[in-house]
């Protein structure tokens, strides 16, 4: 399907940056894998499991990682490194949010999602991240015309249970920032 960006939706990916060299190879592995309450699983078991136990969380196997960029630190640089084709839809929030006409239509199929490697419900975003992460939201939100009130973290969608982008993160700060990189941008 051709995703239409209306709005931005910032992720963080919940686990520490410095785990592995390439967490997007590692993230998108997983979101490429079966997985059972967060663990992969062969396809096999995952059908075997899914029929025994419907009340398990079951993830099936996607065809691409989720998010349309990832931002990650690699050996002391912050990377920004490109998922899914941008007019691609993304797999990173399912809820519903009005599109630009005011229809109800689900979040992935209208807008770019982006993750931030690292867990901000347990430690601050770095300036130096942070500052990259503006300057690429900034030139997406630009390229494809999205107002700034339409980045929202994850959280902020209505249905979401969870935190992310992390309770550290303030969003309103965020978007405060971006407003004034657009601001000598365009």
């Amino acid at each position: 399907m051709i995703n239409k960006p209306f709005y931005l939706i910032l992720h963080h990916s919940a686990t520490r940056d410095d785990y592995v060299l390439s967490n997007f190879e590692a993230i998108k592995r997983y979101h490429m894998s079966y997985a059972i309450d967060g663990y992969t699983v062969s396809r096999e078991e995952y059908f075997k499991q899914k029929k025994k136990d419907p009340n398990r969380y079951y993830k099936p196997a996607w065809s691409d990682i989720g998010y349309h960029a990832v931002i990650e630190m690699e050996q002391g640089e912050v990377k920004i490194k490109k998922g899914r084709k941008f007019d691609v839809t993304g797999a990173h929030a399912y809820q519903k949010m009005p599109d630009v006409n005011g229809n109800m239509v689900s979040i992935n199929n209208q807008s770019l999602g982006v993750c931030i490697v690292g867990n901000y419900d347990k430690t601050l975003l770095e300036e130096k991240y942070l500052k990259e992460a503006v300057g690429y939201v900034s030139l997406l939100l630009v390229l494809y015309k999205i107002p700034i009130k339409n980045v929202l973290g994850h959280n902020e969608i209505p249905g979401v249970t969870k935190s992310c982008p992390g309770n550290l993160i303030s969003m309103n700060y965020v978007r405060e920032r971006i407003e004034d990189h657009i601001g000598w941008l365009i």
